[in-house]
């Protein structure tokens, strides 16, 4: 392939066909790889109007928006990964530790409901009454353990 194509006034529309179907591979193979890649060429073919870059430098422009869109969303945005040492995949009720919630069927001899949400947790904590606030502790498995608050 020559570079001929990017030279001229073809470029913009070359590298923002470019970016349209990188975009669109992006949706049928999601990786979040193929979308750096084609904002990167949408970005050089709409800078291509006011910079009027040689094919070689269109290029290399193309490659380091790459690289920097690609490190931005490697370092900054992290797609929601968290990194940690303590897998709680199968911990859901974890992730209500610390808030506090009305009890909705009594808690006696140690067990009750709580209402987190729209919905009913089994709960093991202190006897406490319909309607009282109690603090979700953390989980054992489908079950949140409480405390009292205050």
């Amino acid at each position: 392939m020559t570079l001929e194509i990017l030279n001229g006034s073809n470029a913009l529309w070359v590298w923002l066909g470019g970016g349209a179907v990188l975009l669109m591979l992006e949706i049928l193979a999601p990786g979040a790889f193929l979308l750096w890649l084609g904002l990167a060429a949408i970005l050089v073919g709409l800078l291509q109007p006011f910079l009027h870059l040689d094919a070689g430098l269109q290029l290399v422009l193309f490659a380091a928006l790459s690289l920097a869109l690609g490190l931005f969303a490697r370092l900054v945005l992290r797609y929601g990964v968290t990194v940690t040492d303590h897998g709680t995949l199968n911990q859901a009720g974890n992730r209500f530790a610390g808030q506090i919630v009305s009890v909705e069927e009594a808690i006696t001899n140690g067990r009750g409901k709580v209402k987190i949400g729209d919905t009913l947790w089994i709960a093991e904590g202190p006897d406490a009454a319909a309607g009282a606030r109690v603090r979700v502790k953390g989980s054992r498995g489908t079950v949140v353990v409480t405390e009292p608050v205050g």
